[in-house]
């Protein structure tokens, strides 16, 4: 009987380092993890978010384009056209025709600014882009729709925290493997 009551002993201590050794590892990783992947997350959605805005403004500038080719083809193949603009920018005049004065609107001077080689900056979209939000993977929502209500980008992102956290989780990781990494198995007798 005082044998089964040793090995009971000897063999409960074992159990709890096990149980410290992962729950220390679940603790650690549970914090790394944030700290890695809400960052990148972030950084995910805000490329797709400048990839809608482009798209937008890639239509807004193939509308533009193919007004002017539009336009050019009209200037190419109607005279009547060709006509009304010389009249109007040139301010040409047949010999034959009496001016009437009327009173001018003013137009305003359009200046197309470049930001960018390939990017008009004067010519946004007409209608405010509608940006679609990245959505996580069906299986990883169903996940977080169990968290409770937090701010955790204020948590795992901020740049004064997050430092403290990542470093805070690598110690419980390694502590869990310098106390618990190197045990190795008594074999009784």
């Amino acid at each position: 009987m005082p044998q089964g009551t040793a090995t009971s002993s000897t063999r409960r201590p074992g159990a709890l380092g096990g149980l410290v050794y992962w729950l220390l590892l679940l603790m650690g990783f549970a914090a790394l993890a944030p700290c890695v992947l809400l960052p990148e997350w972030h950084a995910l959605q805000a490329i797709h978010e400048a990839e809608q805005i482009q798209e937008a403004r890639t239509e807004t500038i193939a509308s533009m384009v193919a007004a002017q080719r539009r336009s050019l083809q009209r200037l190419q193949r109607d005279p009547a056209a060709l006509t009304r603009l010389a009249q109007r920018d040139l301010r040409y005049r047949r010999a034959d025709c009496r001016p009437v004065r009327v009173a001018e609107l003013e137009t305003p001077v359009r200046t197309v600014a470049f930001d960018t080689v390939d990017v008009l900056a004067a010519e946004e979209p007409k209608e405010p882009v509608q940006i679609e939000p990245v959505s996580p993977p069906a299986w990883l929502a169903r996940r977080l729709s169990l968290l409770p209500d937090y701010d955790y980008d204020g948590v795992f992102c901020d740049p004064q925290k997050r430092p403290i956290i990542m470093t805070m989780s690598v110690s419980l990781i390694g502590l869990a493997f310098v106390l618990f990494g190197r045990r190795t198995t008594g074999t009784g007798g």
